[in-house]
């Protein structure tokens, strides 16, 4: 059920169809949410949507991003050891962009709740605080 969704999301953000792109985003939190160690086996395809999605340019489409990374960070215990240092300085940089300039207000308001998690030192590394 992962794959699938994660591919028709995908498709649906390139097309443009960001109702459908949203409505995958938001049942693959729900399934991550909900069946957390079940979904291991997706994290990297999962980790890999959520970060592209924090960067996508509609707002519904970068919410449900963060609502993906908080509900794999709530699944994985080992999120930030398990993905590279350059994917995590990645995501710190979009979370925190989107935590301080956002023109969605609810993503902007999540961000700012992940923010902290994704600290930011003098040389751009992230790490879990």
């Amino acid at each position: 059920v992962v794959e699938p969704l994660v591919r028709r999301a995908n498709r649906s953000a390139v097309a443009k169809a960001w109702g459908l792109a949203t409505a995958c985003l938001h049942t693959l939190f729900l399934l991550v949410y909900s069946l957390k160690g079940a979904v291991h086996p997706h994290v990297p395809a999962l980790g890999d949507m959520a970060r592209t999605c924090l960067g996508h340019g509609e707002g519904p489409v970068r919410l449900g991003g963060l609502k993906l990374l908080g509900a794999l960070m709530a699944a994985r215990d080992d999120l930030f050891t398990f993905f590279s240092p350059e994917y995590l300085r990645d995501c710190a940089r979009r979370i925190h962009g989107i935590a301080a300039m956002d023109s969605d207000p609810q993503a902007r308001q999540l961000a700012a709740g992940l923010a902290p998690v994704f600290a930011l030192d003098g040389i751009g590394s992230a790490g879990f605080v």
